[in-house]
């Protein structure tokens, strides 16, 4: 039974966590309503009985049996997932392109989702160090502007020693809406090709 109080303080934290960066980027109402699914009966009861506290439970529940039903649910009803985007076609899996605030939206459930597990021990190191192990499966299925556009913010990070000062500068609508924009247009233009 206490891992089911556990799980649901440990949604709550990454709630509260989404919700003050979705704040920061001017999309409050996506931190009301981020993840509300977590607290349906297939991924609650699911996540609680592989929660761990120091990592997704998900994670645990795909190491241990291969798959999750509680991913295969989260990921079907929140569009802030780059896996909802993906798209079976003649030519394999295709990844579409994301709208801008489900974009800053997984922006800000991947940055609480480390500040969520690692507590005190949240870092930009920790978070970019993250991305960096996820590079290669998130080029290869990402839509091109998506994956350059969360890349080109933890590469960002590269230039800054300050946790709070990063969240301050970076976590901005308008830069992060042009920076997007600008990477959609060129894709578009052809400029670059992935």
């Amino acid at each position: 039974m206490n891992n089911y109080w556990e799980h649901f303080k440990t949604i709550c934290t990454h709630k509260k966590n989404v919700y003050k960066l979705c704040k920061k980027v001017d999309i409050p109402w996506r931190g009301i309503t981020h993840d509300l699914s977590k607290f349906s009966p297939i991924e609650f009861m699911e996540s609680a009985k592989y929660y761990s506290g120091d990592r997704s439970p998900i994670e645990n529940c795909k190491r241990i049996n291969g798959v999750s039903k509680a991913w295969q649910h989260h990921k079907g009803r929140n569009t802030h997932h780059w896996q909802y985007w993906l798209d079976n076609t003649k030519d394999g899996i295709v990844g579409r392109l994301m709208p801008f605030e489900d974009c800053l939206e997984m922006l800000c459930d991947q940055f609480a989702a480390g500040m969520t597990y690692k507590g005190n021990d949240w870092s930009i190191d920790y978070q970019r160090n993250w991305w960096d192990s996820k590079i290669d499966s998130h080029s290869k299925y990402m839509h091109p502007v998506v994956f350059k556009f969360m890349n080109g913010v933890y590469k960002a990070s590269l230039e800054y020693f300050d946790d709070n000062r990063f969240i301050a500068e970076i976590f901005n609508y308008n830069l992060l809406e042009d920076y997007y924009y600008d990477l959609k247009e060129r894709w578009e233009d052809e400029e670059y090709v992935d």
